[in-house]
């Protein structure tokens, strides 16, 4: 079979790499993260029959058959197909040709082609650890029994195997050719299958077998175990354990499926840990875990992630946190609610469960918290658990809602209690024992009464404790604390207003009806929700701006790649096709199972979602002190005192930018290397950057952006470009005064001060 044109799997991927690089860009402005790989589902086999361990106690299986077919369904594919999304993306292409380009000379040393590793990404990678085995090495006093890992590795390539075979010689030459590789290994044939075995024995040098059988490569680290394996008849069965907890979470579609068996590693390895370590497990009640699962998968228009834990006799901590109520709070926070989570806990069993695995494990520490708390009742007169904790719970919930056109959302903590009265009074009643200056105050809105401990009556800040108001209020049984009184006036007037809820909201309630379509008690454990739509477009209309006023045009990376931030779409463009993220929990009589649909996967979500609330932070602390210690302009002391401040601020601007286009210039002459096999003499310069060269007459640059084919640095002089030797180069720009030399803004910039830099 003839490999496929270059040009022809070019076309058949660009689409999907086109969505690689447009979500790695959506992350970026929402906080930093990759949020999927490829792209969409194709019907999946069960696990075929390989050769595999009967005990299986942790198990890895990536397909990348799921990531093929049906990505329309996708609502970032949906994104993908507008317009101004692909008009942005355009200049991407180029990356992927170079990329090829990069890769292809040393693929075809060993005789392959990108394509065949392209072909191979629609496989399916399991990894299984089985357990340790003994292993006799030769140690300085002779032979010793060493403990290794059982981990079997196998690769459907059934779909390419032309492909398949040929990556396999390939690497299995290379493997051969290191010195000594020929003596250290043997081939074996049992059952009429060949099977290839590493025969090294020192302590420091793997062993391993592998084979290739019915167009999957099997590899495991033990050979003797996969010689067992070949003839034993059972050999591929799968525990009870593993199968219940497959049906729970696998689906056909399943992009990645993971597999443990708690209590088998428990039994495996806790003779390992230290005894105190052995009793913590034990008092939390890790040992009635028997296993766990999670696959994630694409199904219509986003993902799903599914998580199972199968406890079917709830100990320790478990038995106390395991109690399924129903969420009513979607019923009080408001209907623009951007983050909201909720739950049941009864916190005064849990305190008792606590006290007694502290007295178990550490008699002292116990002693000394009993004591403490003790003596704080004493001083307050109050009992702790009787009197606070037993009028707690059991839901409780968190909440973050935009009122209106607010930057800053209002946020809360809520919490059921069963005597609102006496918990006031005591909360009032702790403030003022433990702090008698502290000024309590209250307000009224809505009919209800709102009140406040007024920080700054104690000569605090808000920089050395904020919030400055923190604040609480009862509606019903629910207690609502706020970091300030306006976030609880909110909440009350819109619950007096009769306003719509967040349970009436209609992205929230199709995602739990979806939920709750195949499990009707989905959520009884809690239930999450991010109102993705609303909080990617805060991000987009707040990110995308400064971007386009504050990063130059191009783009510094050392490839040639210009972005054209004022292209980039508009947000109603991308948001108008996101959705919630929505995650319910529920317990049932053999564990917890939770799952999550979003658009994006609940994982890159939710690092997404921090990594968006890092970035200020980030930035604050490590922005500019680097940059401005490379680009300091230096001022004449006589003129320091009388010469204005707007001319340095806008030379350090163009000492940036002329920073920037050194860096894409550089990255077009490495790609001349590349393709012409040398570098570019200074007669070529600039022309072939506008231009083309011999064997690629495609341009670097866009001649239409450098008329007459100039290349200009800020000041409007030109790039000059020249050979140090045969294989190096400078690129420089003579600064504001376009002179060779100066300070300040008159000091010249070169690509060799920034290399040296990096």
């Amino acid at each position: 079979m003839r490999a496929p044109d270059w040009k022809d799997t070019m076309n058949t991927i660009a689409p999907r790499l086109r969505l690689i690089v447009f979500v790695a860009l959506v992350a970026v402005l929402c906080g930093g993260a990759a949020l999927l790989e490829r792209t969409a589902p194709v019907a999946q086999p069960a696990d075929a029959a390989l050769v595999m361990p009967d005990r299986v106690l942790a198990h890895l299986s990536i397909s990348g058959k799921a990531c093929v077919k049906g990505s329309k369904t996708l609502a970032i594919a949906r994104i993908l197909e507008e317009p101004e999304v692909a008009t942005f993306l355009k200049p991407f292409d180029g990356l992927f040709a170079m990329g090829k380009e990069k890769a292809g000379g040393k693929l075809e040393q060993l005789g392959l082609d990108v394509s065949d590793l392209l072909a191979l990404t629609s496989g399916r990678l399991s990894v299984t650890f089985s357990g340790m085995y003994s292993r006799t090495v030769q140690g300085p006093n002779g032979d010793e029994q060493v403990p290794q890992p059982e981990i079997w590795a196998s690769f459907d390539f059934s779909h390419a195997k032309e492909s398949g075979l040929r990556v396999i010689r390939a690497v299995t030459k290379m493997l051969a050719s290191e010195p000594g590789a020929a003596d250290a290994m043997k081939r074996v044939e049992i059952g009429g299958t060949t099977i290839t075995v590493s025969t090294s024995t020192g302590p420091g040098t793997p062993e391993f077998a592998w084979m290739v059988r019915d167009s999957q490569l099997v590899v495991c680290s033990n050979p003797s175990a996969l010689k067992k394996a070949l003839t034993n008849p059972s050999a591929g069965a799968r525990s009870d354990s593993f199968e219940l907890i497959s049906a729970r979470v696998k689906r056909d579609d399943a992009i990645v499926f993971a597999y443990a068996d708690v209590r088998g590693l428990l039994d495996e390895f806790v003779g390992m840990l230290p005894e105190e370590a052995a009793g913590i497990i034990d008092s939390l009640g890790f040992g009635a875990i028997q296993g766990a699962g999670y696959s994630f998968g694409i199904e219509g228009r986003g993902f799903r992630d599914r998580f199972f834990l199968h406890a079917p006799k709830r100990e320790g901590l478990f038995a106390k946190v395991s109690k399924p109520g129903p969420v009513t709070l979607d019923r009080l926070v408001p209907e623009d609610t951007a983050m909201f989570g909720a739950g049941s806990l009864e916190i005064a069993p849990l305190y008792d469960w606590g006290l007694d695995v502290l007295s178990k494990l550490a008699p002292p520490a116990h002693e000394a918290v009993t004591s403490t708390i003790a003596e704080m009742e004493h001083g307050l007169g109050v009992q702790l658990r009787r009197d606070v904790l037993a009028n707690l719970g059991p839901e409780y919930g968190l909440y973050a809602a935009f009122e209106g056109q607010a930057l800053i959302p209002d946020a809360g903590i809520v919490i059921q209690v069963q005597d609102a009265p006496k918990i006031d009074a005591i909360i009032k009643k702790i403030l003022g024992q433990l702090a008698p200056e502290l000024p309590i105050k209250s307000t009224t809105c809505a009919g209800g009464t709102i009140n406040y401990a007024h920080l700054g009556g104690m000569g605090l800040d808000f920089f050395s404790m904020p919030p400055l108001k923190p604040s609480w209020t009862f509606i019903g049984d629910k207690m609502v604390i706020t970091p300030w009184p306006q976030a609880a006036k909110n909440l009350l007037a819109g619950l007096r207003a009769q306003e719509p809820r967040l349970a009436d909201n209609a992205d929230y309630k199709s995602l739990l009806a979806e939920l709750r379509e195949s499990n009707p008690a989905a959520g009884n454990g809690g239930i999450e929700y991010f109102d993705v739509k609303r909080l990617a477009g805060f991000l987009l209309d707040n990110g995308v701006p400064f971007i386009q006023s504050a990063i130059p045009e191009g783009v510094g990376m050392d490839v040639p790649l210009e972005i054209d931030w004022a292209a980039f779409p508009r947000t109603k463009t991308i948001t108008q096709h996101l959705f919630g993220l929505m995650a319910a929990s529920t317990w049932t009589k053999d564990g917890l199972h939770a799952e999550y649909v979003s658009p994006m996967g609940v994982f890159p979500t939710y690092v997404a979602m921090v990594g968006a609330i890092a970035i200020p932070f980030v930035a604050g602390v490590s922005g500019s002190a680097k940059e401005e210690e490379a680009i300091v302009i230096e001022m004449p002391p006589d003129l320091t005192e009388t010469r204005p401040r707007a001319a340095p601020r806008l030379n350090t601007g163009k000492h940036r930018k002329a920073q920037l286009d050194i860096t894409s210039l550089r990255a077009c002459v490495k790609m001349f290397q590349m393709r012409e096999h040398r570098l570019p003499t200074e007669s070529d310069w600039p022309g072939f950057l506008t231009q083309g060269s011999q064997n690629h007459p495609d341009p670097y640059l866009d001649p239409q952006r450098h008329p007459g084919g100039k290349i200009l640095d800020p000041w409007g002089n030109s790039y000059v470009y020249r050979r140090t030797s045969s294989r190096d180069f400078e690129i420089r720009s003579l600064g504001a005064d376009g002179k060779k030399g100066g300070t300040g803004a008159n000091a010249d910039i070169s690509s060799k001060k920034q290399q040296r830099r990096k």
